[in-house]
């Protein structure tokens, strides 16, 4: 065991280099933005400045291009740019900083980041944008997820990914987002909600947050929007504020047989109940004002990308913000052969004559080898002029 003035001594001079790193960045990261503003590459034959500071740095691409930003933005942030400077603040630290400081507020943040460590500086940063303060409430932001997987991991969970994309038409993270629904989900009586996720809403701030391991994620309105639809909720000294009833839950789903209710939308897999007119405006709990949809459109109908109103005995409409029906097939089938070259008269007239055989049922891919195929009995006709 070292003794007490040993470790005094190592501890002393681990400052020391930390310290001197600091002030070896600073002085790095202004040469390095002299020389790519001067073109420094050029002259020895290089191709990029990339390829310079791998070749003469030892910097891979994300690292020359991070040292670029930063010490452009320290140019406008004195402060910050002293901390460095002088070796008060790591590289690290300084690094993220820029991402939101300003010169306006630069003093605030070097305040609130003191006796913090980078992960700290870097969880805060996270949520926030350039020009927030560090006080104020944190905002949503994107999660990088790494995954280290075994070869035959790694192949089911890709397989797994394009199969959702390709049966129900998502994003890859609508897909991922589709596949832990479906797991947390399980084989939950059908009377109940099909969120378990703890969500908390500040009433104060209007901040919404969810549980994830023990802590608290900042989250999108249209993420809390739909658990506050389909969810049961806590109030203070409440143990369960008042729900959809099971009987009601289970008569909406076995009446829209558990799929989703949008226009060409097959997906039964994870659904939710969704109030037709919203809890917020008074909505109620009746099965006329509740029908089910699945993940992706509910986001879909929270964040205004797509309309619902009426009732489901008197009728659904679906809609875009723009006015036009939602799943217009037909639509969708003119634009497509206008994008193939066909002429505008061309496109119409295969449109009026497949309008017969598209039902409501009826998708845009089924719909298209419909449309392709009069077109080319046409075209072998002669007929398309």
């Amino acid at each position: 065991m070292l003794a007490a003035a040993e470790w005094d001594v190592i501890h002393a001079e681990v400052l020391c280099l930390a310290r001197a790193r600091a002030q070896h960045e600073h002085a790095l990261g202004r040469a390095l933005l002299r020389a790519h503003e001067a073109r420094i590459w050029e002259p020895l034959g290089l191709a990029t400045f990339r390829e310079y500071a791998a070749r003469f740095v030892g910097l891979s691409r994300r690292q020359t291009d991070e040292r670029l930003r930063a010490a452009r933005a320290l140019r406008d942030l004195p402060l910050v740019d002293g901390a460095l400077a002088a070796g008060t603040l790591a590289y690290t630290a300084v690094r993220e900083l820029t991402r939101v400081v300003t010169p306006a507020n630069q003093n605030h943040w070097l305040v609130a980041v003191q006796s913090k460590t980078v992960g700290e500086i870097e969880k805060l940063v996270a949520s926030h944008e350039p020009g927030d303060a560090p006080t104020d409430p944190p905002r949503p932001t994107r999660h990088r997820v790494t995954l280290n997987l075994s070869s035959e991991a790694f192949a089911v969970y890709r397989e797994a990914v394009a199969t959702l994309r390709a049966q129900h038409d998502l994003s890859e993270e609508n897909a991922v987002l589709h596949m832990a629904r479906t797991v947390l989900a399980g084989r939950l009586d059908q009377g109940t909600s099909a969120h378990q996720v703890q969500v908390t809403v500040c009433e104060r701030c209007a901040r919404d947050e969810q549980r994830e391991g023990g802590t608290s994620i900042p989250v999108e309105p249209a993420v809390v929007a739909p658990a506050i639809c389909d969810a049961p909720r806590m109030g203070p000294g409440e143990t369960e504020a008042p729900d959809i009833s099971p009987a009601t839950r289970r008569a909406v789903i076995a009446r829209d047989h558990g799929h989703c209710r949008v226009p060409g939308c097959r997906n039964a897999t994870f659904t939710q109940v969704h109030h037709i007119d919203p809890r917020e405006e008074q909505g109620s709990h009746d099965a006329e004002n509740l029908v089910v949809l699945c993940g992706v459109h509910c986001r879909a109908v929270q964040q205004g990308t797509l309309l619902l109103k009426g009732t489901t005995s008197a009728g659904l409409e679906f809609s875009h913000p723009d006015g036009g029906r939602f799943g217009d097939v037909l639509r969708d089938i003119f634009g497509a052969l206008r994008g193939l070259g066909f002429k505008r008269h061309q496109a119409r007239a295969v449109v009026e004559e497949i309008r017969p055989q598209v039902r409501d049922s009826t998708t845009t891919e089924e719909a298209m080898v419909i449309a392709l195929r009069v077109a080319g009995a046409h075209v072998k006709a002669g007929e398309m002029t």
